[in-house]
C-alpha cells in the first residue's frame, strides 16, 4: 500500500500499544474526516493492519470497537475481510 496508510497505521500503533481506546477513536474519526489527503486512503487496508496489531497487543477493546467499525464498510469490502477476523481471534487467545 501506500506511505499515506501506512503512516496512518503507525500513527495509530503506539495508541494500541497504550490500550489507549479513547485516543484511537479520536484519532480514527480526525483521520476519516481530514479532507486535505491527496488521495482516498483505502480505510480496509488500515482497518486490517490495525485489527491485526490490536490483537497481537491483547487489546480486546480495541477490537471489540474496531467490530463496530468494521460494519461502515461496504459489503463487498467486508466479505473479502472476513478472514482477518478468525486470524486475530487466534491471537487474541494465544
Amino acid at each position: 500500500m501506500s506511505r499515506l496508510e501506512d503512516h496512518i497505521v503507525t500513527t495509530i500503533k503506539p495508541l494500541i500499544n497504550k490500550g489507549d481506546l479513547d485516543l484511537v477513536k479520536e484519532l480514527w474519526k480526525e483521520y476519516q474526516e481530514e479532507t486535505e489527503f491527496p488521495r482516498e486512503i483505502a480505510w480496509d487496508y488500515v482497518f486490517q493492519k490495525v485489527y491485526i496489531h490490536a490483537a497481537l497487543k491483547k487489546q480486546k477493546a480495541v477490537c471489540e470497537w474496531l467490530d463496530t467499525m468494521f460494519l461502515t464498510f461496504d459489503p463487498i469490502i467486508q466479505i473479502g475481510m472476513r478472514h482477518t477476523f478468525a486470524y486475530a481471534r487466534t491471537l487474541l487467545k494465544e
